[in-house]
């Protein structure tokens, strides 16, 4: 994920309205995050702080030009949806999200509300986008575009060990991009190697 260019994307959401009106904001905007995680996790507190640090390098501060609404969903993905509806209900301006779960969750809980996405293995993939180029709809944001990263992944063991004819690989079940990972190793390596699924 490239920092620097999600902060300019989701200060250019930010800004859409103000523009569109040709003046100066009449009031704070609200930001809603979902987040598939816990908020003690060391990780998400770094990615939140680093995040805001964009945010107020952009000009919007908290609680001067923006307030957040932050819901964590501890790690339970069956919560997602409820926590994005909740999110829908606080009059948020955009609602930004991290991993496919949380995408699914939000594109349920609207359809209006400008929903920016990062940390998508494939979001075209995942028919979250129409394309690359006009997403269309109210989505926008980051995505990995990395579904052939495995195959890779898979080559460079290969070529490091030859004699590997066996591979275990660990995968959310519920994560629209590790199927097509998945679908993206059963079609290259089906007959070189044998891979061993595990899922969550």
């Amino acid at each position: 994920m490239h920092r620097r260019n999600f902060f300019r994307l989701l200060g250019g959401v930010l800004l859409w309205p103000q523009v569109a009106r040709a003046q100066k904001p009449d009031r704070s905007r609200r930001l809603g995050i979902l987040i598939p995680f816990s908020r003690s996790d060391p990780f998400v507190k770094q990615v939140f702080s680093a995040f805001t640090e964009g945010l107020q390098k952009l000009g919007w501060s908290e609680g001067k030009t923006v307030s957040f609404e932050t819901r964590y969903s501890e790690g339970k993905p069956e919560r997602l949806p409820a926590l994005a509806a909740e999110l829908v209900q606080e009059n948020i301006d955009v609602l930004v999200v991290w991993g496919a779960q949380a995408v699914d969750a939000a594109r349920k809980a609207t359809s209006t509300i400008p929903i920016v996405i990062t940390a998508v293995g494939d979001a075209l993939g995942a028919g979250y986008i129409a394309s690359l180029a006009h997403p269309g709809g109210n989505i926008t944001g980051l995505t990995l575009a990395a579904t052939d990263q495995s195959t890779k992944r898979l080559q460079l063991i290969k070529q490091l060990a030859p004699q590997t004819t066996r591979v275990a690989v660990i995968w959310n079940n519920s994560a629209s991009g590790h199927h097509f990972q998945m679908k993206e190793l059963d079609d290259r390596f089906h007959e070189s190697c044998s891979i061993v699924r595990g899922f969550i």
